[in-house]
């Protein structure tokens, strides 16, 4: 007999894995921003910075609702890692970037990495296209794991509901009918008349 899991564990390590992959396409979008196409940052990358955040919800969505989640807490954490995993990826590909113009790469990691993630303390008026994007990835992933938590749970709920036949037999045999005769085969059904 299986227990009915929550799926919190599982889909916390398939969502931490969904969100590393994310958070290094969007500190890669970051960091070679330079070597994109110049129409990829019309609008000064806004579009392209929500875009990268919608993708980045939907794979978290994705690897976490594949365990088939049902605890009630499952979308509450894909909302929080879907849009950990965008913020991540910017200060990654901000530190990226800053680490490229450094002489001493090494050396200067810390210090580069503290300065790129006082981007997140920064005024809303400046960093708003990170919050925006950050945001489109937490609710992608919430709406969707919510969804699929609901469709779960009710799934589990159906059978408890609906009552099995006492008539219908547990196991059947592989060439056994599915329904016993109810009369004797060698009988005419309809007798001649003679």
């Amino acid at each position: 007999m299986s227990h009915n899991r929550s799926g919190l564990v599982a889909g916390l390590i398939s969502g931490v894995v969904a969100m590393l992959v994310g958070a290094t396409v969007v500190g890669s979008a970051i960091y070679f921003q330079d070597r994109l196409p110049a129409v990829m940052w019309s609008g000064d990358g806004i579009p392209l910075l929500t875009a990268l955040g919608l993708v980045t919800g939907l794979m978290v969505a994705l690897a976490v609702s594949l365990v088939r989640p049902g605890g009630l807490t499952v979308p509450l954490m894909a909302a929080i890692l879907g849009g950990g995993g965008v913020a991540a990826g910017f200060v990654g590909g901000v530190a990226a970037s800053r680490m490229a113009f450094a002489g001493d790469a090494i050396g200067a990691f810390p210090r580069i990495f503290v300065a790129a993630s006082s981007i997140l303390t920064q005024g809303f008026d400046q960093t708003w296209p990170l919050w925006l994007s950050t945001g489109v990835a937490a609710l992608a992933a919430l709406v969707l794991v919510a969804l699929r938590v609901r469709r779960v749970r009710r799934a589990r709920e159906e059978p408890a509901k609906s009552p099995e036949k006492e008539d219908t037999p547990d196991y059947r045999a592989p060439f056994e009918p599915a329904q016993q005769p109810t009369a004797d085969l060698f009988t005419p059904r309809k007798p001649t008349r003679g």
